[in-house]
């Protein structure tokens, strides 16, 4: 029997999960004045664009953030102590 606080961890995950959903879905499709990108290659350790002038990438890493860990609902065991 699963316990209240896993049970409200996965209605919440649902909930985060339907309401960004139809945030994104709710985003207009149509793009605004399009610039062509340039193709980007490493010199030196540094991303540079085609005509070599240096360009910072900028980004966030979302991968797996409404996975539950196994730790987070107490499900540990010796065969699969994690994901990995």
């Amino acid at each position: 029997m699963m316990s209240l606080n896993t049970i409200i961890c996965h209605i919440l995950t649902r909930v985060v999960a339907l309401v960004l959903g139809g945030l994104f879905a709710a985003l207009p499709l149509q793009a605004a004045h399009r610039v062509p990108l340039s193709m980007l290659h490493t010199q030196d350790g540094e991303w540079r664009q085609a005509d070599g002038t240096p360009i910072a990438l900028k980004g966030a890493n979302l991968g797996n953030w409404l996975i539950l860990e196994f730790w987070m609902m107490g499900q540990r065991n010796a065969v699969m102590d994690d994901q990995c």
